[in-house]
């Protein structure tokens, strides 16, 4: 797979909204955190989230829905909370050294976004953008995924420095939009 686009609710995706994000990514696989869809034009290909509670509970019939819309719903695995339900979950850690096999790293603090780079390197993805990604986690949580997969960060002002900083007219030029 070539390119995954996973959208984080900071700040500074609204810059890129604004600069014509929709228009460039609809033909993209998009993964969007928590409930970053509610912003979306269109359905994302996944919502991947990590908290069963107040997330997976205070949005569970919206979520549901999107099962009928061919819309994959992505959790890291609690027991057996999920297994009424058509979703997806992965085994996690919050210890780098563990997270091989059939387990994922999540960062010390169990971040949708660490969760979501995961899997986009466990499904091969070549280049994974960031959009979103502001300041969440620690930089040495992210060292993790260096060198994983051509990671982005399309957001200049993030305090993420781990990946390569882009803005939207690099990010157009690396997609071919």
């Amino acid at each position: 797979m070539e390119n995954l686009i996973i959208l984080g609710t900071g700040k500074s995706v609204y810059n890129c909204i604004e600069k014509g994000l929709f228009e460039s990514i609809f033909d993209q696989d998009i993964f969007a955190l928590n409930n970053f869809y509610e912003f979306m034009p269109y359905y994302p290909d996944a919502i991947v989230w990590t908290d069963f509670i107040p997330f997976f509970l205070g949005y569970q019939k919206e979520l549901l829905s999107f099962i009928e819309k061919d819309v994959e719903l992505i959790a890291r695995e609690l027991g057996t909370v999920y297994k009424d339900f058509k979703i997806t979950t992965y085994k996690t850690t919050w210890f780098k050294n563990k997270a091989k096999g059939n387990y994922l790293y999540t960062g010390k603090d169990s971040l949708s976004g660490m969760f979501a780079l995961s899997i986009g390197i466990k499904r091969n993805y070549k280049n994974i953008f960031l959009f979103g990604f502001d300041s969440k986690g620690d930089n040495k949580d992210y060292l993790y995924f260096k060198n994983k997969a051509n990671i982005y960060n399309v957001s200049k002002d993030s305090t993420i420095d781990i990946f390569k900083k882009i803005d939207m007219k690099e990010f157009r030029e690396l997609i071919k939009v």
